[in-house]
């Protein structure tokens, strides 16, 4: 999930919601729960990149 791509992060948010609705999720919290994974995709990196760091 990059953050940066505009156009995909679009995307993806509308078949989230869309598959939240679906499975009976309330659609404002399943907006809510995307907006919270959209802000660690601009801080999050994978694990294994992390590792080579330290």
């Amino acid at each position: 999930m990059g953050k940066k791509k505009k156009d995909e992060m679009e995307k993806m948010r509308k078949d989230f919601i869309d598959g939240a609705v679906n499975k009976k999720v309330n659609k404002r919290y399943a907006e809510n729960l995307f907006d919270q994974i959209e802000q660690f995709a601009g801080y999050g990196f994978n694990r294994c990149p992390s590792v080579l760091m330290l």
